[in-house]
């Protein structure tokens, strides 16, 4: 995979990161809504299993080109892009929604406050990654697998769990033009398969939250089919967009739908469309109308040239 951005790539990244608002969304109002149309919760369960999956893979696949870069570059840039913005967030999720206490927890801000996790388990992986310049990341998979789902219901679980998928994406990165030049047949059994299972899946809270060898056919089948489809749909200059800035969305997005679910519940606000629409305002136009920000340092490390074009305004 070059370094040149890739439109399917960016347009999955922005389904994907969309559909992690839409449950965080989804997850207030099966809360606190009993008027929630059951379908909605129904949907939210079924995408559940796939999304966080498949950001991490998407991930994966810019890993090999990375790995190419000086040991310092290589460094530098993932402390820019994502320490540094991991730091940041968690004050401002702290200051935001008033959660002091887990000052005292370090532990808990190590490994990821709320939604942060995602940036903190990316760190781990890509400290280890330049371990695949002498184990090729395919030979670290059967491990992973078998090793997550031994470590269910432990701290490493969720550490072991993704890393398959971010290393497969690894792995995918030399061979996706291949896989993307077969014929249909395969990509839409695996297509159809992950869709019997997302349907079952959306009515046993077990199985859309498992993390083993049971639920990983299905996870990585809707990855792999829709790495087929991506580029044979029509382009969506959106979803790319969101792509693009898909750090934002992730970043801001339970914040604000946790603000919003506050306020909700203090004026006794309980109508199902007062709801609905209050929190994909703050869960979704909130944090894309902040997307033109992602290169400001509230999302990454200021670089050298936008210190000189900052002295020079």
């Amino acid at each position: 995979m070059s370094n040149v951005r890739v439109g399917w790539i960016d347009m999955l990244r922005g389904l994907a990161v969309l559909l992690v608002a839409a449950v965080h969304i989804q997850a207030p109002l099966a809360e606190r809504v009993p008027e929630t149309p059951k379908f909605v919760i129904l949907a939210g369960n079924s995408i559940r299993p796939f999304r966080m999956p498949l950001l991490f893979f998407l991930s994966g696949l810019f890993l090999p080109a990375s790995l190419k870069k000086r040991p310092k570059r290589y460094v530098m840039g993932k402390v820019k892009s994502l320490v540094w913005p991991f730091i940041l967030w968690t004050a401002i999720t702290i200051v935001l929604l008033w959660e002091i206490h887990w000052i005292h927890r370090p532990e808990v801000l190590l490994t990821g406050l709320h939604h942060l996790w995602f940036l903190a388990v990316l760190i781990a992986y890509y400290a280890v990654a330049p371990l695949g310049r002498c184990i090729p990341f395919a030979a670290w998979l059967i491990p992973l697998l078998v090793f997550a789902h031994f470590a269910q219901q432990t701290h490493l679980e969720r550490y072991l769990w993704f890393a398959i998928f971010f290393f497969a994406g690894a792995v995918l990165a030399s061979r996706a033009s291949a896989w993307q030049g077969l014929s249909w047949p395969l990509p839409a059994l695996l297509l159809c398969f992950a869709g019997v299972w997302a349907l079952i899946a959306a009515f046993d809270w077990n199985l859309r939250t498992e993390f083993s060898l049971f639920s990983f056919p299905a996870v990585i089948s809707c990855i792999l089919g829709l790495v087929w489809l991506a580029p044979r749909l029509p382009r969506s200059s959106f979803l790319e967009w969101v792509g693009r800035g898909s750090i934002v969305v992730y970043l801001t997005n339970l914040i604000t739908i946790t603000i919003a679910a506050r306020l909700l519940h203090t004026f006794g606000i309980e109508q199902v469309w007062a709801n609905v629409a209050a929190l994909l305002f703050a869960g979704l136009l909130i944090p894309i109308s902040l997307i033109p920000l992602k290169s400001t340092t509230l999302f990454v490390w200021p670089s050298k040239q936008m210190v000189r074009r900052s002295d020079g305004e």
